[in-house]
Parts: structure tokens; C-alpha cells; sequence
């Protein structure tokens, strides 16, 4: 892989490429005005995470679909990254104790972290909930296993004060704690991404038909990042409520 190729501006982003990881962060060391860094179905597992680990300039990363596991969530966590801002790591099966590791780890300074598609269970949402990200404004949690426990961790925390966006569709989160969530403690909170394919009769009997015919046309692949899918519902609310949009 020829680096230089594939910067643009204070970006380097590539898709599917294979990677000398040692050769890519010595290219990054010595261009520390490259900031962003998107490696997407690169097949970087641990040990390449731990040399990306050390970057302490980068302000942004994407690892999405890629071997980051568990071991590899624990690493970024205890880094070297204290610029970071934005980290996508949806698709890795970093599981609820990497969700722990994250949560609790050194990047105190993320605004944004995707974890869609991981197997996190409510011990991941807890962990979050409690963890030190409290400048976190953006929170994806998608396509994972979280249940009613999680969400209702979630809505209680007190650390997540700032976030102004969270994305729980494709969980077993029911209509009763989609309102708590938007009833609780994320004051800051405008932006509820959500959809009800795990829903049953909780959902108001008005709602539910349309939404299944939905949710029978759903889609899985990477998040989508400027507009919503056919099965997912944004709920915008106010001190009066909320409502789908």
C-alpha cells in the first residue's frame, strides 16, 4: 500500500486495502498533519491496533469491519490517543468488556463513538452509562443486544449529559423505555435513532402495522451516515414529548 494515494487534506481513509501497519504509522509520525484516519475491512487486528495506538495526534478513527475484537477494544482504550474525538468501531465483536475497557479507558476526549454491530448486551450499556465519555454528543449503539436494563441505564446516567444524539435501533429496547430515554437524565438529547422491528404488542396498535411491513424490508450494512434507512425512525422531542418523524 502506497500511502499518499489515499490522503486527502488531513485525511488518509481507505476500504478493503491491505495494510502494512508498522510502514502505515511510520508514514503517520512523520505526517502528523494527517489527523484522520479511516481503515475500513482492512483486516487490522490486535497487533496492528496497538501500533495505531500510539498515534497521539490522530483526532479521529475509523476501524469499522474490521478484527479489533475485544483484546484490540482494551488496547485503543489504554493508549496513547488523547486527541481522539471520533471513533467508529461498529462491526469488531468488541463485546460488553470492550465496551467496559472503552468506557472506563483513557479517551476521555471522544465527542463521537459508533459501536453499532458489536454484541453489546445492557452490561456494555452500563458500563457506558458510568464510564468517564461525558463529552460524548454523538452514541451509536445499533444492531446490537440491548435490552430494556440497558436502555433504562442509559436514560439514568449522569455522565452522558452532553449527548445530543443516540442511536439504539435494532435492539430488544421496548416502546415503554424508548420514552424513558427520552424522559430521562440526557437533557441535551434531540436525537433519538431508533426503529421497533423488536417490538411487539407495547407499540400502540395504530403504529404497529406499518412499522412491521417496515421492518420486513430491513437491510443490514454499515450505518448509514447522512440519512436514516426505510426501517428507521428519528424521534425528535421536547419538553411536551416526542413524536416519529
Amino acid at each position: 500500500m502506497s500511502s499518499s494515494q489515499y490522503i486527502k487534506g488531513n485525511t488518509l481513509a481507505t476500504s478493503g486495502a491491505i495494510i502494512n501497519v508498522d510502514r502505515l504509522v511510520n508514514f503517520l509520525k512523520s505526517n502528523t498533519n494527517i489527523t484522520r484516519l479511516i481503515l475500513r475491512y482492512s483486516k487490522i487486528n490486535y497487533e496492528g491496533i496497538k501500533e495505531l495506538a500510539k498515534l497521539a495526534h490522530l483526532t479521529s478513527l475509523d476501524l469499522s469491519c474490521n478484527c479489533v475484537g475485544t483484546e484490540g477494544a482494551k488496547i485503543l482504550a489504554s493508549g496513547n490517543l488523547i486527541n481522539l474525538t471520533s471513533l467508529d468501531l461498529g462491526g469488531n465483536e468488541i463485546g460488553d468488556e470492550g465496551v467496559e475497557a472503552l468506557a472506563s479507558g483513557n479517551l476521555t476526549s471522544l465527542t463521537e463513538l459508533k459501536l453499532y454491530d458489536n454484541k453489546i448486551g445492557d452490561r456494555g450499556a452500563k458500563a457506558l452509562a458510568s464510564g468517564n465519555l461525558q463529552k460524548l454528543i454523538l452514541l451509536s449503539l445499533g444492531w446490537n443486544e440491548i435490552s430494556n436494563e440497558g436502555a433504562e441505564a442509559l436514560a439514568a446516567s449522569g455522565n452522558l449529559k452532553n449527548l445530543i444524539t443516540l442511536k439504539v435501533y435494532d435492539n430488544s429496547i421496548n416502546y415503554r423505555d424508548v420514552q424513558t430515554l427520552a424522559s430521562g437524565n440526557l437533557v441535551r438529547l434531540t436525537s433519538l435513532i431508533y426503529n421497533y422491528c423488536s417490538i411487539d404488542e407495547t407499540l400502540p396498535k395504530n403504529v404497529l402495522p406499518q412499522l412491521k411491513r417496515k421492518c420486513n424490508k430491513r437491510k443490514i450494512g454499515e450505518e448509514p451516515d447522512s440519512k436514516l434507512s426505510e426501517v428507521q425512525t428519528s424521534l425528535h422531542f421536547d419538553s411536551k414529548g416526542f413524536k416519529a418523524i
